[in-house]
């Protein structure tokens, strides 16, 4: 069994995580986050995950690589 938990940084997906790697911990189970981030600069500023005037252009891997942060803080 593997717990798939769907993230996008919100706070009830870092709950989500949370409580996922909680029972992966004590099942013994794998858990892995998922996110869909699409190439458009406007829709990852509505969602918080690009600010404009960042100090690197945006691009999908620059956000996959802060959502990953965000996973192994709370799910390493």
């Amino acid at each position: 069994m593997t717990f798939l938990v769907p993230f996008d940084g919100s706070y009830l997906a870092e709950a989500a995580l949370l409580r996922a790697a909680e029972y992966g911990e004590a099942l013994d189970e794998d858990v892995i986050a998922l996110t869909v981030i699409p190439d458009d600069e406007a829709y990852a500023i509505d969602v918080g995950w690009y600010e404009e005037g960042e100090d690197e252009p945006f691009s999908v891997p620059y956000v996959a690589g802060k959502l990953h942060e965000g996973v192994t803080d709370i799910a390493p």
